[in-house]
């Protein structure tokens, strides 16, 4: 995906989960169990262009190629949702570890420049 179509798409995903998230996620949830849609939140393409900073013509367009591709619900008053079921594509897979790849490297930058630091953590078991 093109960089700006990637963020728009995030930030779809982070919407579709917040409402969830701000409650804790229950157990049962973790993992690659799909949620059920009751629960899950709606943005506007004017909520995109304002967490994003991208004209609202660009990101009509990003979502417009989104929901081409299948990737999208339509919620009240023409907000979307991410449709889900990502996690259950067998591409996705090589595009987590790449993901994970590039987080590790950039924690591993960012300790040895003294930026962030490890420590021990404490158990809780007594």
């Amino acid at each position: 995906m093109r960089p700006n179509k990637l963020l728009v798409y995030l930030v779809i995903v982070v919407a579709t989960v917040q409402r969830l998230m701000r409650g804790g996620l229950p157990p049962h949830w973790l993992g690659t169990t799909r949620m059920n849609r009751s629960i899950v939140g709606f943005i506007s393409r004017r909520g995109i262009a304002g967490a994003t900073g991208l004209p609202r013509e660009n990101v009509r367009r990003l979502v417009e190629e989104l929901a081409a591709e299948d990737r999208l619900i339509f919620g009240p008053r023409g907000s979307v949702a991410n449709k889900g079921g990502v996690m259950e594509r067998p591409e996705t897979m090589p595009i987590l570890v790449e993901m994970v790849q590039e987080i590790a490297a950039s924690a591993e930058l960012l300790i040895r420049l003294g930026i962030l630091e490890l420590t021990q953590a404490s158990s809780s078991e007594g």
